[in-house]
């Protein structure tokens, strides 16, 4: 009887061998198979810089540098905008703010926590245009303050314009040939000396909640310096409205005597180059969100094996009530861009979208160009959401945003 044949090591494992293989097949077959989510990834919780046009300056831990288009900007920096700049800040959800000339901002906090997203911004100075697509988690929140107001959204768009006016005494009442009647005020009201802030909101989509505050420093046992802030008035501003909130006003706001009010937008609010361009700026910066969520939702519904095996979820459900904000936005605004009117000063006249103007003599016919709207330059990939979150920071500004 003849003995079976002798088995080496590697006989025995080849099988293993051979699954191993198997297995490194299938799992690459299904990565491959796998919808595509590449997308550029954005440092955590930043934002990006987008130069429509002019030069821009960052400040960044007490260093200043010329800002590039394309700019990662994080909490604790500040844009500040030349004479004749415009420039954009796309954050990572998606929502934007823009800046007009000599503007300046500073980022208070960004964070996209799992709990939700929180975004603040101070503006000290300037016109300023804010979009928000909608917050999604009762825990998110985006803020906006300037040195004596407070705005905050749930998604909705808004301009605000602060006025800053160099209070010294030879701007005083006691001059007599003064002409700005809010500097007198302030003075008579005790601010001499100091810088009067004025804040203007105007929403343009939606609603604003708007609270006026005062603060104050104290100095503590330490010798260090605190700033507290007291909320003196809030209001919730429609669509359509703007609220002022003026220093001299401040005063009676603290002794009850006075409250916010709002009233309607004028069609002069509407028809400045800074609303027209930023509405065309809307329309596009809209219809690239909806495309991209368009996606996402496609690539939700194509769940694969391996999403499965994982037991991966993709957040449909957000993804859809995201699209649908969208979609009402753009509804809100026109179909197609608006020609942007030319900035005019002195005794120029204001051009409008028409390619030529008609004096009252009927011999005569003036022709204006058509201004262009400020060339746009090739935007950076807008910024992701990153997979590792971090804990946000304490919220702070009134009670709650509303809904």
């Amino acid at each position: 009887m003849s003995k079976p044949p002798h088995r080496t090591i590697f006989s025995y494992l080849l099988p293993f061998i051979i699954l191993i293989l198997i297995l490194v097949v299938v799992y690459i077959g299904l990565r491959y198979l796998a919808p595509s989510n590449k997308e550029e990834v954005v440092p955590e919780a930043q934002a990006v810089l987008t130069i429509n046009k002019g030069t821009v300056e960052i400040v960044s831990e007490n260093q200043k540098f010329k800002a590039r288009d394309g700019e990662y900007l994080k909490a604790g920096e500040v844009v500040k905008t030349g004479a004749d700049s415009w420039v954009t800040v796309t954050y990572f959800d998606d929502s934007v703010t823009r800046l007009g000339a000599d503007t300046e901002m500073k980022i208070l906090s960004l964070s996209n926590a799992n709990q939700g997203n929180e975004i603040a911004v101070r503006v000290e100075k300037g016109n300023v245009w804010t979009r928000v697509i909608k917050l999604l988690s009762p825990q998110s929140s985006f803020n906006m303050e300037t040195p004596n107001t407070i705005a905050a959204v749930r998604g909705t768009a808004w301009e605000t314009n602060v006025t800053v006016t160099k209070g010294t005494e030879d701007t005083a009442a006691k001059d007599t040939k003064a002409k700005d009647a809010v500097a007198k005020d302030a003075v008579a009201k005790g601010t001499e000396g100091k810088d009067v802030i004025d804040t203007e909101i105007k929403v343009v989509d939606n609603e604003v909640r708007v609270a006026a505050y005062e603060s104050t420093e104290t100095t503590g046992i330490d010798g260090a310096t605190k700033t507290e802030r007291k909320i003196l008035d809030t209001i919730d501003v429609q669509v359509g409205q703007k609220v002022a909130v003026a220093a001299a006003d401040l005063a009676d706001i603290t002794k009850g005597a006075k409250e916010l009010e709002s009233r309607a937008m004028t069609l002069e609010d509407k028809q400045t180059t800074f609303y027209i361009w930023n509405q065309g700026e809307d329309i596009e910066h809209l219809k690239q969100v909806k495309e991209k969520l368009r996606k996402k939702i496609e690539d939700a519904d194509k769940q694969t094996l391996l999403d499965k095996i994982l037991g991966r979820k993709k957040p449909k459900d957000n993804l859809i009530e995201l699209f649908s904000a969208v979609e009402d936005q753009l509804r809100a605004l026109p179909e197609e861009k608006l020609a942007v009117p030319a900035e005019t000063t002195g005794e120029e006249t204001k051009t409008t979208t028409e390619e030529k103007t008609e004096t009252t003599t009927p011999s005569t016919t003036t022709t204006t160009k058509k201004p262009t709207t400020p060339t746009t330059p090739t935007k950076p990939a807008t910024p992701t959401t990153p997979t590792t979150p971090t804990q946000p920071g304490s919220q702070e500004p009134f009670e709650s945003a509303h809904q």
